[in-house]
């Protein structure tokens, strides 16, 4: 479906906006090495930042502009106020984070809506223009 294309093209873009951020940061004043990021204790910690940079990143897309990279692609609106619009994100996390049932909800949902959606009260709709 389109919503999950544009899932996928959200985490992509933001993804490269941090590794270029990551690589900005690298070659500065902050030298980073690559051999401590992988030991275990760095690397689960990087994990975790990159999922909070990425998650906050599409919250801030979505509460603000309705919208995000994906979905302004797609012609896709998150529909409701800006509190459900940040609940829906929110949500996000507890939604995808059991093993993504909460996500694979909304293929079989008749109105095409995952956990986050129902648990926020929010829909993701075409729209013709932004």
């Amino acid at each position: 479906s389109d919503v999950c294309s544009s899932d996928l093209i959200d985490l992509a873009f933001t993804s490269a906006v941090l590794v270029a951020a990551v690589t900005l940061v690298s070659d500065g004043p902050f030298p980073f090495d690559i051999d401590w990021m992988l030991t275990p204790e760095p690397f689960l910690s990087s994990i975790v930042w990159f999922g909070a940079t990425n998650w906050l990143l599409l919250m801030l897309q979505e509460v603000f502009f309705r919208t995000s990279f994906g979905k302004l692609l797609f012609g896709l609106r998150v529909n409701g106020s800006a509190i459900e619009r940040f609940l829906r994100a929110f949500f996000f996390v507890p939604s995808a984070a059991f093993v993504g049932l909460g996500l694979l909800w909304g293929l079989f949902n008749r109105q095409r809506r995952c956990w986050h959606d129902v648990a926020a009260n929010s829909s993701v709709i075409e729209v013709t223009s932004l």
